[in-house]
């Protein structure tokens, strides 16, 4: 057992978690959001020519947004006295493209591992900071496309109430169980696919964090804003974070681990 807990890392100093009272499930906002707000509009579909962002065709049906949207098109069928003023709206606007969808701030954001969001936890809070919500009418699905869609690695977590208002956070906690709320979520902009019973060595910098599940150790490393290159966690629900990782190799006494 020392030889297993010596080649998690070398940091001995404790970090406690984030308590109750440093966690938010509703942030203030001045105003309701409908869910197709200018923000959720910033992303498309490019059907032609496919995947090319930057050289997406400007007529009606060369791109794909959200419903709710009026983005207006500038094409040969497009404008005063046209059939058509506006971009094509679908409920499937996302995935109904074969490649990557577009932003119009970055030229494309992944839906890949660069910007990933994790499952959902049903019935579950991961409470932390919004820096948008209420946003009305939004099912669980939808708030997390939201959160993957936000850019610049703003979202890094997603809640969605009784009620069905959606929060967008900038910062999260560990998930605790909620019974006013349907489900939360995690995204994480810069992390790579979890590799549960294996260790990634290497050397901690903080550590250990007791967590309730191994994914809020991951939100926590990708926060860290580039000093996190990967982290563990152990059977005993101990995270560590690492700024230097070695190669992967299976360990029985890890729940899993991964790389940033």
């Amino acid at each position: 057992m020392a030889r297993a807990m010596q080649v998690i890392g070398f940091a001995a100093v404790a970090s406690a978690d984030m308590g109750p009272s440093a966690r938010q499930l509703r942030g203030y906002a001045a105003n309701s959001t409908s869910l197709a707000s200018a923000s959720d509009c910033s992303s498309f579909c490019c059907w032609w020519p496919a995947g090319e962002c930057s050289d997406c065709g400007t007529d009606w049906n060369n791109r794909m947004y959200a419903p709710g949207c009026h983005v207006e098109c500038s094409g040969p069928n497009c404008g005063p006295g046209k059939a058509h003023q506006y971009y094509n709206t679908q409920s499937d606007w996302d995935s109904s493209c074969s490649t990557r969808v577009c932003g119009s701030e970055q030229g494309g954001l992944s839906s890949g591992p660069s910007y990933y969001c994790g499952g959902t936890w049903n019935g579950n809070n991961n409470w932390g900071s919004n820096y948008e919500g209420p946003i009305v009418n939004t099912d669980t699905e939808t708030c997390k496309r939201l959160c993957a869609m936000s850019g610049s690695n703003k979202c890094t977590g997603w809640t969605v109430t009784n009620n069905n208002e959606c929060y967008l956070k900038t910062s999260v906690g560990d998930m605790q169980s909620d019974a006013g709320v349907q489900g939360s979520g995690y995204c994480y902009p810069s992390c790579g696919d979890q590799q549960n019973q294996h260790n990634n060595d290497g050397h901690n910098y903080e550590g250990p964090i007791q967590v309730q599940n191994a994914e809020f150790c991951k939100v926590r490393c990708q926060a860290s804003g580039g000093q996190c290159k990967g982290w563990t966690v152990t059977n005993n629900g101990e995270c560590y974070l690492k700024d230097s990782v070695g190669p992967m190799r299976p360990d029985m006494g890890v729940q899993a681990s991964g790389n940033c």
